[in-house]
């Protein structure tokens, strides 16, 4: 008997853990701080720096320090975008903004880097979102966010600011476009695990009601 009271409650040990694994996850993924700062920007040829107020990231995870913008865009590039795809990529070899920046943490620099020394994809204009209503992304730079750590980042602007006029730039910290996939793979992971605890927790159940009903037959 004691045998058989064990593998129940292991049965409904494991087809319990399933869902409250499936719903802790539910409940803790969506406060991972995925976009900690979107700060927007007044650039122009005499206001070239900016210093972001302080931020939180909870992640142990790359983030990307970016400028993007949406319409209306600078005429330069929106005549990059009214044209083939070709046209973005000429429009890119000579960017219109480069950049310096420093991460500060404590009140000490722990990173720092320019647009220019991105490897092995050089920083450059990518679009992104809908075709009618396309998002504009320069990056920067990247550096690993620690959890519990506060940022401020500061960035000094170099070249043709001027051709910005009338954009709505903001400086923003994200999590790299490619975390949304690795998240759904995550999850899909989590949700298999989940699923093959609760199938063997049935198997278990089912196996010791058998060894129940045997034993109660042959005691007869």
């Amino acid at each position: 008997m004691r045998i058989a009271s064990r593998s129940v409650w292991i049965g409904v040990a494991l087809i319990a853990t399933g869902p409250i694994v499936m719903v802790t996850w539910r409940h803790w993924e969506p406060t991972r701080i995925k976009t900690a700062l979107a700060m927007p920007m007044s650039l122009s040829p005499t206001v070239r720096s900016v210093r972001s107020a302080e931020f939180e990231i909870n992640m142990d995870y790359l983030y990307v320090i970016s400028v993007q913008m949406r319409r209306p865009f600078p005429r330069v590039l929106e005549a990059c975008l009214a044209g083939p795809r070709e046209e973005l990529y000429n429009c890119n070899t000579n960017p219109i903004i480069k950049a310096q920046w420093r991460l500060w943490s404590d009140g000490r620099i722990v990173a720092q880097g320019s647009s220019d020394s991105i490897k092995p994809i050089p920083a450059h204009w990518v679009e992104y979102g809908a075709a009618d209503d396309p998002l504009l992304m320069r990056t920067i730079g990247y550096f690993g966010g620690k959890p519990g750590r506060h940022y401020v980042v500061d960035v000094v602007f170099n070249g043709d600011l001027a051709s910005l006029s009338g954009s709505d730039p903001k400086l923003v910290v994200e999590v790299p476009v490619t975390y949304d996939e690795e998240e759904e793979t995550r999850e899909f992971i989590l949700f298999g695990v989940a699923a093959l605890m609760g199938f063997f927790g049935l198997i278990m159940l089912c196996f010791s009601g058998i060894r129940s009903l045997a034993r109660s037959y042959f005691m007869v």
